[in-house]
């Protein structure tokens, strides 16, 4: 049981990393700022490359970098109160909290992941509308490689 409550809070943490990770997303800065960035673009380069790949037109640009400030805002407060549940999370392992604790804790993450997550899909949304139908295409196509390439490292090595 234990296990199972531990597990749950370490896979809610994960998703909440990768839900912070998405959020932080930005399109690609000018070539003057590129150099400053370095390992902090993280899991933004599947994003950043899907971007240049779309060829986007500079009012697309900005309608997308309008729309990812426009959540990142949105979205603070929560970003903040999940920061703060994941802390109080690690303080409660670390002094051996019960496991009614610890449900409680992410039972109490489970709303604020909800919330994020549902606003990633409206912001995704809203830049999928932005496309052209031949960029709606290739995003898809993109997509659905990436997806098949996913798989693959998913699934067992056989020898």
């Amino acid at each position: 049981m234990k296990r199972t409550i531990l597990a749950a809070i370490l896979g809610t943490a994960l998703s909440a990393g990768a839900i912070f990770a998405q959020q932080a997303t930005t399109l690609p800065a000018p070539a003057e700022q590129q150099h400053h960035q370095g390992q902090r673009a993280g899991n933004r380069g599947g994003m950043l490359r899907m971007f240049r790949a779309l060829n986007l037109s500079d009012t697309q640009k900005q309608q997308i970098r309008g729309i990812m400030q426009q959540t990142r805002e949105a979205n603070a407060d929560t970003r903040e109160q999940l920061k703060a549940l994941r802390t109080e999370e690690r303080d409660a392992i670390k002094s051996g909290a019960s496991e009614a604790q610890l449900q409680s804790l992410a039972n109490n993450a489970a709303p604020l992941i909800a919330k994020m997550h549902a606003s990633r899909l409206v912001a995704k949304s809203k830049i999928y509308a932005v496309l052209t139908p031949e960029q709606r295409q290739k995003a898809d196509e993109m997509r659905s490689q990436f997806g098949q390439r996913f798989q693959k490292r998913q699934k067992p090595q056989q020898n």
